[in-house]
């Protein structure tokens, strides 16, 4: 595909996610497939959100499998257990499908760990930052997640397309947090902050060159994760005196 796809995703929910590394199930299982059974009559609109739905648990999991160009539409429209004219009425065609795949399963780890995350925010700077960081590596350890970042570590169309949505979306929407969180600090501290959105930038980038220096498949041990992120907001926030 030559063009450039622009994405639109409307009420898109913001990343706020609680850190935990141990004793958790991995957001694919409440992914496990569904297949829709079809009625006669034009459907519900529970009906059509469970086809919908059905779609895009089959696509994930035969993208995740076989990869995208290896899926069909096809046999994606026979794993979900639909027509294929169903399948093109709300997918033109498997690119599109991937990134509705992708935009759902993130709007889906945005709630990994909210269960743990304490309430409020913190009054000093730092402990924000690191609860934000801390929640980012969460999302970074479940296993899907994983799953789809080697995908888009790939080649060829899918890859472009599964890394494009990640960071248009997923990304971005972790840096808005960290920014937001700052600008707040910076209100409730009565203290001067010059460009809060470089500085989430900053740390973003720490972050995710550090879990791409990993071996993809090793898993991030609690302990190192928690230090790492001490680490790195100690050097942000104090600057040279860190050194």
């Amino acid at each position: 595909m030559s063009s450039t796809r622009v994405l639109k995703v409307a009420n898109q929910p913001a990343l706020s996610i609680g850190f935990t590394m141990a004793d958790r199930k991995t957001s694919s299982s409440a992914g496990a497939r569904k297949t829709f059974k079809p009625r006669r009559g034009r459907p519900t609109a529970a009906q059509a959100s469970a086809i919908t739905g059905a779609i895009l648990n089959a696509a994930r999991e035969l993208f995740l499998r076989h990869g995208f160009e290896a899926a069909s539409m096809d046999a994606i429209a026979r794993q979900a257990g639909v027509p294929r004219s169903t399948l093109y009425k709300r997918f033109a065609d498997k690119a599109t499908l991937l990134e509705a795949v992708v935009q759902e399963r993130i709007a889906r780890w945005a709630t990994l760990g909210t269960h743990i995350k304490p309430p409020g925010r913190p009054a000093e700077l730092d402990q924000r930052l690191e609860n934000q960081l801390k929640s980012v590596l969460a999302w970074f350890a479940d296993d899907e997640v994983r799953a789809f970042t080697r995908l888009a570590l790939g080649t060829g169309e899918g890859a472009r397309l599964v890394s494009q949505v990640l960071r248009d979306v997923g990304y971005a929407a972790v840096v808005s947090n960290i920014e937001a969180d700052i600008r707040a600090w910076s209100q409730e501290a009565g203290e001067a902050v010059k460009d809060p959105h470089s500085v989430a930038v900053v740390l973003m980038s720490m972050l995710t060159g550090w879990i791409a220096a990993r071996p993809p498949d090793e898993p991030i041990p609690r302990k190192e994760a928690n230090t790492f992120v001490d680490r790195a907001v100690e050097l942000l926030v104090s600057g040279r005196q860190g050194w």
